[in-house]
């Protein structure tokens, strides 16, 4: 987790996101770290449990940072998300679109 906290102030400090950005990706990593490792068993039991996360991009650069410790997913910038089954799946949003965040359970 250090990492990507080093990661996201060295992004305010070269000016690519602005601090307020970065105090909302700092405040999200804070609130994403488990306390305690959830029991694999409890995880396994829940009918809407990810086992995999799909990601659309049809444009630009898109980069994904993987942590199997981590039981979170997070996307940046306009996209929606929905869950298909046991699959996570993070669609960008056309630029001529409002930029906005969507998120779909089913």
């Amino acid at each position: 987790m250090q990492d990507l906290q080093r990661e996201i102030l060295n992004q305010v400090v070269a000016g690519t996101i602005s601090a307020e950005e970065g105090a909302a990706r700092l405040e999200a990593l804070d609130s994403a770290a488990p306390t305690t490792p959830a029991p694999a068993a409890a995880a396994g039991s829940r009918s809407d449990v990810v086992k995999q996360v799909k990601v659309m991009s049809r444009f630009g650069n898109t980069e994904i940072i993987g942590d199997p410790t981590v039981a979170t997913a997070v996307a940046d910038g306009p996209h929606r998300a929905h869950q298909d089954g046991d699959t996570m799946v993070f669609e960008q949003t056309p630029v001529s679109e409002d930029p906005s965040f969507e998120f779909v359970r089913p």
